[in-house]
């Protein structure tokens, strides 16, 4: 028994740390269905332990499918800090606490995970916002050194599953798609510019002397894409359909902002 309890324990990354708007923690449950397959909650402290009858509870927060929210807090911390730095719910050391409300759920999180020290943090603040969806809110929280990120996002039931819905009626949690020819392009475009940086122009790259070979010349244009469009290619964030092929015939404005609006990188929320 004891065994079982510490496996179920595992595989409840939040328990601990998740409260409901109230501030009461929610603790994990299980299920199983009819085919025996295990079903993860948490569920409201009160509830779980019968101080209080569940008809009598919030519905939308009385039980609350794990793997849906655990997969909105992971991705908007990889989102934040990277998927290479927070590869697992385990491993996010910064995450304090998570509270469900209804309508979004706020992460409670150590200002260490954007900002080096005290000072640094009103630009790491800003700096973040262009990874995250535009529903989003990033701010410092009333404790010194932490934030707070606003999700707005509820569970809803969808063709007999759930659904973490933003706003928009969209699905909250966008999973990457990093494209490993697209960044590995873009890589090479910075090593090419810094080969040749001193003698690159971005008005005029055709030009550039010591680059001869012509899909070099083309592909270098991608390191003088906006910063926030660079960072969202590395993070898997690109707008569906956009290709390596695609980046290097297509021609590249100089404005940051009609890079954006060319590339349909606007609609991915990839700017402040």
């Amino acid at each position: 028994m004891r065994r079982r309890r510490e496996v179920k324990a595992a595989a409840s990354p939040l328990m601990g740390r998740i409260v409901d708007m109230d501030g009461r923690p929610m603790t994990p449950a299980f299920a199983r269905g009819k085919s025996g397959r295990l079903y993860r909650y948490y569920v409201r402290a009160d509830v779980q332990r019968a101080e209080i009858h569940p008809s009598r509870a919030d519905p939308r927060l009385k039980r609350l499918p794990a793997a849906i929210l655990e997969a909105l807090v992971l991705e908007r911390l990889q989102r934040l800090a990277g998927s290479d730095r927070i590869a697992t719910l385990a491993e996010a050391s910064a995450l304090r606490r998570v509270e469900v409300r209804v309508g979004a759920v706020h992460l409670l999180i150590d200002a260490d995970l954007i900002a080096h020290d005290h000072h640094d943090l009103p630009r790491a603040i800003a700096d973040p916002r262009t990874r995250l969806s535009t529903s989003d809110r990033l701010e410092q929280d009333t404790t010194p050194d932490r934030l707070r990120l606003i999700v707005q996002a509820e569970i809803k039931p969808r063709g007999g599953r759930c659904w973490m819905v933003g706003p928009d009626g969209g699905d909250a949690v966008r999973p990457s798609r990093r494209d490993p020819a697209l960044i590995k392009g873009l890589r090479r475009a910075h090593a090419i510019l810094a080969r040749s940086g001193a003698k690159l122009d971005a008005a005029d790259l055709s030009g550039a002397e010591g680059i001869k070979d012509s899909f070099e010349r083309r592909l270098v244009e991608l390191a003088f894409l906006a910063t926030d469009i660079q960072r969202a290619i590395l993070e898997g964030r690109q707008p569906p359909g956009l290709t390596l092929q695609q980046l290097i015939h297509h021609p590249i404005p100089l404005a940051w902002s009609d890079q954006r609006a060319g590339l349909g990188f606007a609609s991915v929320a990839v700017a402040p």
